[in-house]
């Protein structure tokens, strides 16, 4: 078993059909599956293995979630994608609507024991669930008790002083410190897409570019250069990044990413990639000439390329 499932009327027979035996279950949203999330489910891949029973995440719709958040920091396909390389055995997509207004009693004996049959529960320890979100991780635990199942609260993750959560994360990519967000997401921070054509400005400069087109619903990272890496089905390169509006290009609305791949000279144009975001060097600026904009490309270009060349050394 390991497989997601959107929860509906087509599935919910062979959902809760597979779980005959049980499961070790835990709930939550699960947006950037950060360190602390990781550490969660750590635990409840342990307890599952021991039970011999799937580990299982009830997670949430983006626009239908308990913690309902302007930005994302995680695509879909790729939170469940991180979340079975995490040790889950499956995900559920629940839309929140269908449990809100369950009271935390109701919720456990309904959701929980009745229709997942978990045997072993894992939360964090700001857990809030039931209507109005009125119980937490110490109610969780006393409704379990009295159907035998256990209860494992995960204390929270601490890094560098500071809670560890998708907030603080969401923080850190739209203020532009980019490396303490990868700190906390324990990766670097992502997006997918796919290359799309521009206005060939860059390459006429020589310098190419793969242009993607931001996702609206992920956090934006703060608008200027990045070191980055360019993952695609050719290959994995490191690249030059630039993220914005070109204030220099009046006209354009839409946040642009333009990727010039180190050592890469091939087509990519409608082909899907991946862009992790690496370090920041500089915000976005307007240049009041083409050539001064050429000038800044060159040295960004080589402040980057030596980023790489020290990563590669080991510096």
């Amino acid at each position: 078993m390991n497989e997601n499932f959107v929860f509906d009327e087509s599935n919910i027979n062979r959902l809760f059909g597979s779980l005959g035996g049980g499961c070790a279950l835990t709930v939550g949203s699960f947006d950037g599956v950060h360190i602390g999330h990781r550490r969660l489910l750590s635990a409840l891949s342990a307890a599952a293995s021991d039970l011999g029973v799937p580990s299982v995440v009830l997670t949430f719709p983006p626009c239908d979630s308990p913690k309902p958040s302007s930005a994302l920091l995680t695509q879909p396909a790729v939170k469940y994608r991180l979340l079975a390389e995490n040790g889950a055995s499956a995900a559920v997509e629940l839309p929140y609507g269908k449990i809100k207004d369950f009271s935390a009693s109701d919720f456990v004996n309904e959701w929980l024991i009745k229709r997942f049959k978990a045997k072993y529960v894992v939360c964090g320890d700001d857990f809030r669930f039931g209507s109005g979100r009125s119980g937490g991780a110490e109610t969780l635990g006393s409704l379990l008790a009295e159907h035998g199942v256990e209860l494992k609260v995960i204390p929270p993750v601490f890094l560098n002083g500071e809670k560890v959560s998708s907030t603080r994360v969401r923080t850190l990519v739209s203020s532009g410190d980019i490396c303490a967000a990868n700190e906390m997401l324990g990766r670097a921070y992502s997006f997918e897409s796919v290359v799309v054509r521009g206005a060939g400005i860059a390459e006429k400069m020589g310098y190419p570019t793969a242009n993607m087109i931001f996702p609206q619903e992920l956090a934006l990272p703060s608008p200027g250069v990045y070191a980055a890496r360019f993952r695609f089905s050719g290959g994995d390169r490191p690249a030059v990044l630039n993220i914005g509006v070109k204030p220099t290009f009046p006209g354009n609305h839409c946040v642009i990413c333009e990727s010039h791949l180190f050592g890469f000279n091939g087509d990519l144009y409608g082909k899907a990639a991946e862009v992790r975001f690496l370090k920041r060097f500089r915000g976005e600026q307007k240049f009041e000439s083409v050539a001064a904009l050429e000038k800044q490309i060159a040295l960004d270009t080589s402040a980057v390329c030596d980023y790489f060349k020290k990563e590669c050394n080991g510096q």
